[in-house]
C-alpha cells in the first residue's frame, strides 16, 4: 500500500510513525509546503524570544525519517488532489500517487477584518516564516524604534508570545475581545486569578474590547479600540485563533462544513481520503488540540491500515505553563449553576471541580499548580463520582 500524508504536523507525524509500525514494507510519504521537518509551533514563542535556536525546535531530525523509511518532500505545495485518479499534484507538476491519503494540513492564522491590517509591522505567528519576520521587524533588546505591541487576542500562543517580548525589552499590550483570558480553558475567576499574576509579569490587559483600526500611514502607529481607548504601537501582532486549512481537500469533492467532515473511523466523504487534526470536523465538532491530533493521527493511521476503528470524539484536556504559570483545564468549566463546584481561591492559586447533577466529575481547572491535576482529569475520563478526589477537595 501506498501512504500520502499531506501535512507534516502533529496529526500526520503520529500517523506516518503508527503506519510504519503497522506495515514494514508500505511506502509512507508525507508532504510539506514548510522547509523543515517536523517542529513545535508550540514552542515558537521561545524562538521569538532568543531563548531557543531553530534546531530545537525540530521534533523529528531528518535520520528518524531515514530511519523509519519514511519520505518527508518539504518545500512542497500540493494544488489539487485528484480523487479519481488517486493522485496529488504539486504547483510544479509533479505527482504523487497514493492507496490511501491523509489530508491533515492543519490550520492558518484568522486575521479579522480590521481597517489597516495589512499595514506594514502587522503579523500572525504560525511559522518559522512567520517568526523570522518578527524577529527582524523587532530588533534586538537595545533597538529602541519598536519598543511598542499591542497582541489582539488572550489565547495560550498569544499570551506566551507577549511573553517572549517583554522578556526581550518589549511593551506589551493584550487586547481581548471576551470580558476574560481564555475563555474556552478558563471561568471568571480562574481567568481573573491568572490575569493578576501575569500582570507581575509586566503584561498590560484591555478586555472586552474589539479593535476597530490599526493607525498610521503605511506602517503601525497603533490601534483604536471600540470603546473609545487608542493604544500607540510600533507593532501589532494578531492572535484571534485559527482556521482550517480545509479548501484544498473542498475543491477535490470531500465534504466540509466548520472543517473537514470525518465519520468514526476518520474517513472523510471520499474513499480512501482520511483527515485528522486541527481541520477535522467530528459530530459537529472542531478541535485545535495538540493532544487530541496526536490522537487522531493515530486512529486515522490504525483505520488506514485496516483496524477496526471508532471514535466518539475526544474530551478537551490540556495541562501546560503560560509564561511559567501552571495551569490545567479538562472538560465542563463552565457549569450550569444547579451543577455542584469545589472551588479553592487564593492568591496565585484557583482550583475548580465540578460534578453534574448525578455526581459525577465532568470537568477541572487549576491555575498555579498542577499538582493534582491528573487525578482530575482522570475522573473526569472516568466519569468518577467527586469521592475520589475527596484529598483534592479537603487540603
Amino acid at each position: 500500500m501506498d501512504y500520502l500524508i499531506i501535512g507534516n504536523g502533529i496529526a500526520g507525524t503520529t500517523a506516518a510513525e503508527n503506519l510504519r509500525k503497522a506495515d514494514d514494507n508500505a511506502a509512507i510519504t508525507i508532504i510539506t509546503n514548510e522547509d523543515t521537518p517536523f517542529y513545535s509551533r508550540l514552542r515558537l514563542n521561545e524562538y521569538v524570544a532568543g531563548k531557543l535556536q531553530k534546531d530545537a525546535l525540530i521534533v523529528r531530525k531528518p535520520e528518524w525519517y531515514l530511519e523509519k523509511n519514511i519520505t518527508l518532500q518539504t518545500q512542497t505545495e500540493i494544488k489539487k488532489i485528484d480523487t479519481e485518479n488517486k493522485k496529488a499534484v504539486s504547483a510544479d507538476g509533479k505527482e504523487y500517487s497514493y492507496g490511501k491519503l491523509l489530508y491533515a494540513a492543519g490550520s492558518y492564522p484568522f486575521i479579522p477584518p480590521i481597517n489597516g491590517v495589512e499595514k506594514e509591522g502587522v503579523f500572525a505567528l504560525r511559522s518559522f516564516e512567520d517568526a523570522d519576520r518578527i524577529i527582524a521587524y523587532s530588533g534586538d533588546k537595545e533597538s529602541k524604534s519598536k519598543k511598542r505591541v499591542v497582541l489582539l487576542g488572550g489565547g495560550l500562543l498569544g499570551l506566551e508570545l507577549g511573553h517572549a517580548l517583554i522578556e526581550k525589552g518589549m511593551e506589551v499590550t493584550v487586547v481581548e475581545q471576551f470580558p476574560r483570558l481564555l475563555p474556552r480553558q478558563l471561568d471568571c475567576d480562574g481567568a481573573d486569578c491568572l490575569q493578576q499574576m501575569m500582570e507581575k509579569t509586566g503584561l498590560k490587559f484591555v478586555l472586552g474590547a474589539k479593535t476597530e483600526t490599526i493607525t498610521g500611514e503605511s506602517c503601525v502607529e497603533g490601534v483604536a479600540l471600540d470603546n473609545g481607548i487608542s493604544i500607540e504601537a510600533d507593532m501589532v501582532i494578531v492572535s484571534a485563533g485559527v482556521r482550517p486549512n480545509s479548501k484544498l481537500i473542498a475543491d477535490a469533492g470531500v465534504k466540509v462544513n466548520m472543517g473537514v467532515i470525518i465519520d468514526d473511523k476518520m474517513q472523510t466523504s471520499v474513499q480512501d481520503i482520511y483527515a485528522a487534526g486541527d481541520l477535522i470536523e467530528h459530530n459537529g465538532r472542531l478541535y485545535g488540540n495538540w493532544m487530541i491530533a496526536m490522537e487522531q493521527g493515530k486512529l486515522a493511521a490504525q483505520s488506514m491500515s485496516g483496524a477496526e476503528v471508532s471514535y466518539s470524539g475526544s474530551i478537551m484536556s490540556m495541562i501546560l505553563k503560560v509564561i511559567g504559570i501552571d495551569l490545567g483545564s479538562v472538560g465542563e468549566i463552565d457549569a450550569e449553576s444547579e451543577f455542584e463546584c469545589r472551588v479553592k481561591n487564593a492568591e496565585n492559586f484557583y482550583q475548580k471541580i465540578v460534578c453534574n447533577n448525578d455526581g459525577k466529575v465532568i470537568g477541572g481547572i487549576m491555575v498555579g499548580s498542577k499538582k493534582g491535576f491528573p487525578q482530575i482529569v482522570k475522573a473526569v475520563n472516568n466519569r468518577d463520582s467527586l469521592d475520589v478526589l475527596a484529598e483534592l477537595c479537603d487540603n
